[in-house]
């Protein structure tokens, strides 16, 4: 399995971030492996990409919510939630 990044949707739907050269068939045995083996490869890929996260690529779609959140944060900086509100209401859930 390769692991470049395809920059744009496929003509069969995948997503953006899904490995070009990584085949269906190989999807289907990983997704075939316990739930714990499948959560040991996240936690495994999620700290690879964790360790660089520059060398993740970022749609256009992500980049403009990213711009537009920051631009409405620099509009009005005194509009925020405190860490212990968002987990206060994380809990509350």
């Amino acid at each position: 399995m390769s692991a470049r990044l395809n920059a744009g949707v496929s003509a069969q739907g995948k997503p953006e971030w899904y490995a070009i050269h990584m085949s269906d068939a190989d999807v289907a045995e990983i997704l075939k492996l316990p739930p714990e083996e499948r959560m040991r490869l996240l936690e495994i890929i999620w700290a690879s990409l964790a360790s660089d996260p520059s060398s993740v690529p970022l749609s256009d779609a992500h980049r403009a919510v990213i711009d537009e959140r920051l631009a409405e944060h620099e509009r009005n900086p005194d509009d925020v939630v405190s860490r212990d509100q968002v987990l206060a209401e994380a809990r509350r859930r």
